[in-house]
């Protein structure tokens, strides 16, 4: 790597913060893993020698919202939790139905494209282990599309509509939704668990010599994806919801 690149690495990896004077070339390069995530911030590939704060100002993102997200992303052992309760409820919003989209549009059928090519090269005595793996993780795709579907079509709208009226007086509202955000909470499933379990059926358990590389790439992709759910969770449950708890609070209460 060229030496500017390299001291940018080493001092991210000291500070462990991400700043908006960094060029945004330089992100990729301290993680190329971090590009799906800014392509949900409507960032693409082609930004030259432009900063992050300067690529934010053109797109018109709030930096300091596009920062913590990144930051979260790349070191797990950073969650501002704090910080980004500052944030507008529809900034995080639209960055959680972003991460809906790419795991329903690309994440999830990039897997199961790679479960079936290793059907379609596995041999006799493999056959019904790799079935077995495609049926656990059609099962947990079908699961998370109906966990998106829920939280696209009820949890955000009415997220959204708290943070529209939260400025009412309590006696503006003839009626109360019966819905309330901490019956979601009871509720929200830990969606990465199957996963991990998926992961581990592979690893423990899918002998394919002659498709080794496949195979990882599977496996990386499950890596991958578990560690996105998971900071897409926390987002929701340290973030989202505490913030629509207060505003149920104050309309409500």
């Amino acid at each position: 790597l060229p030496k500017n690149v390299i001291k940018i690495i080493i001092f991210a990896k000291i500070i462990q913060m991400i700043h908006k004077r960094i060029k945004m070339a330089d992100l990729i390069h301290l993680n190329y893993h971090i590009l799906p995530i800014i392509n949900r911030f409507g960032v693409f590939l082609g930004f030259g020698d432009k900063t992050i704060e300067q690529i934010c100002k053109e797109k018109n993102i709030n930096v300091d919202f596009f920062l913590e997200i990144v930051n979260v992303f790349l070191y797990d052992d950073y969650f501002p939790a704090e910080n980004l309760q500052h944030f507008d409820i529809q900034d995080i919003v639209e960055y959680l139905k972003k991460s809906h989209k790419y795991f329903l549009d690309v994440k999830l059928s990039s897997i199961e494209k790679k479960i079936n090519a290793l059907i379609d090269f596995c041999c006799k005595e493999n056959s019904q282990k790799i079935q077995l793996i495609k049926n656990f993780y059609l099962q947990y795709k079908n699961e998370l599309i109906e966990h998106i579907n829920y939280e696209d079509e009820v949890i955000y709208p009415y997220v959204l509509w708290l943070a529209d009226n939260q400025n009412k007086a309590k006696q503006d509202f003839s009626t109360k939704p019966d819905f309330k955000i901490s019956m979601y909470l009871e509720n929200h499933s830990d969606i990465e668990v199957k996963i991990f379990d998926l992961k581990n059926l592979i690893i423990k358990y899918l002998e394919l010599p002659k498709q080794t590389e496949l195979t990882n790439e599977v496996l990386f992709d499950l890596f991958d994806f578990e560690k996105d759910i998971i900071d897409h969770q926390r987002i929701e449950e340290k973030v989202l919801i505490p913030k629509a708890l207060e505003i149920e609070k104050k309309i409500f209460d």
